[in-house]
């Protein structure tokens, strides 16, 4: 469990409404489609590449451990933090665009279909 302020200062770094620790959202968000569980210790919702650059440098800071989450629909457990951690909400369809366009063009297409 992270610290109150510690919690704080990620709140600092990204507008309000974007950083969640109320208890009904870390349940929500414990389980991805399979049967493993593991409670975040906050989820964000970064909405650029700029704000998701800004919460891995507080996490390296503080040295906490981020899980990238999709929709959650993985059944391998792969999106799910078993000591706690921060889950980064990456499924803004114009993050995901910004984040993989410079690295492999054709991989917009093929997550615009999926996503």
């Amino acid at each position: 469990m992270l610290k109150e302020i510690t919690i704080s200062l990620l709140k600092s770094i990204l507008p309000k409404g974007q950083v969640f620790t109320d208890r009904s959202s870390l349940v929500a968000f414990e389980v991805d489609a399979g049967i493993d569980k593991g409670l975040p210790d906050a989820i964000v919702f970064p909405r650029t590449a700029e704000e998701v650059a800004r919460v891995v440098r507080w996490a390296a800071e503080h040295h906490v451990p981020l899980v990238a989450r999709g929709a959650g629909t993985g059944l391998s457990g792969g999106a799910v933090a078993d000591r706690g951690a921060i889950y980064v909400w990456m499924s803004e369809q114009k993050l995901w665009d910004y984040i993989f366009r410079p690295i492999h063009p054709a991989s917009v297409p093929l997550l615009s279909v999926v996503m």
